[in-house]
């Protein structure tokens, strides 16, 4: 996709290159050898010079198209094709827009109004017919993706995703919130933080994230550190208040 996207700026920028030299040489030829006046030879060969780059810059044009179906796809679970006509088909004033800039191209240009009008009719009958569909409400919406969480929960493998427990864990009782709470002049979280950092550098040993919480089921002044799950270490600590 890369080496596409660089495929194109170098084809979008060759193009213009080329249809300036054409339009110049295209002109001094027209006048030299053509026996053409300037002006003529100007309409003539801007024209042609024109027509030769827009059809030349169809490739390129396609491969953008191309790179950003898959950009957008990977974000989709669903079938490319099914993926494409929803994206298409699912805003009618896109069809609109498209049926009238087809018909002033039938108008303006010479390309012949028994084809640009009834493919811009057409389009029209598309979006109106689009535009009556009812959509769901998004209160239905809603209602059915509550029945399928429920459903989710009720099968046997929505357990699976309750067993993920913290590498590390250190819980401790209600009286020791203060060691922990930085409003209260805590500053546990910060030091474990500077343990971590100080033994990756010096012994090269990164250690996970530490989970620091409290549990109301432990004594007011119990600790306890748990690793995958596993009680490894506790005991009791008492804090010291000190009187001015």
């Amino acid at each position: 996709m890369d080496g596409a996207s660089k495929f194109v700026k170098g084809d979008a920028i060759a193009g213009i290159i080329i249809v300036i030299i054409n339009l110049i040489f295209g002109m001094i030829i027209g006048v030299m050898q053509l026996d053409m006046s300037f002006g003529e030879a100007a309409v003539h060969f801007s024209m042609l010079s024109v027509g030769d780059g827009i059809v030349s810059q169809v490739p390129a044009l396609l491969i953008s198209t191309a790179t950003g179906i898959v950009v957008t796809r990977a974000a989709s679970n669903g079938n490319l094709g099914a993926d494409i006509v929803e994206q298409l088909f699912q805003f009618p004033k896109m069809l609109y827009l498209t049926a009238a800039t087809i018909f002033l191209l039938g108008l303006f240009t010479p390309i012949s109004d028994l084809f640009t009008i009834p493919i811009a009719a057409l389009l029209v009958v598309g979006g109106y017919t689009i535009s009556r569909i009812p959509k769901q409400d998004e209160s239905e919406i809603q209602e059915m993706e509550e029945v399928l969480e429920t459903d989710e929960m009720k099968s046997p493998e929505s357990v699976v995703n309750l067993l993920s427990v913290d590498p590390i864990e250190f819980e401790f009782g209600y009286g020791l919130i203060p060691l922990a709470d930085a409003n209260q002049g805590g500053d546990l979280l910060d030091r474990v933080v500077m343990i971590r950092r100080q033994l990756a550098i010096e012994l090269g040993l990164v250690i996970p994230v530490v989970r620091i919480r409290d549990n109301i089921q432990l004594n007011p002044n119990e600790y306890r550190l748990k690793i995958k799950g596993n009680v490894m270490a506790k005991g009791n600590c008492f804090l010291i208040i000190s009187w001015p």
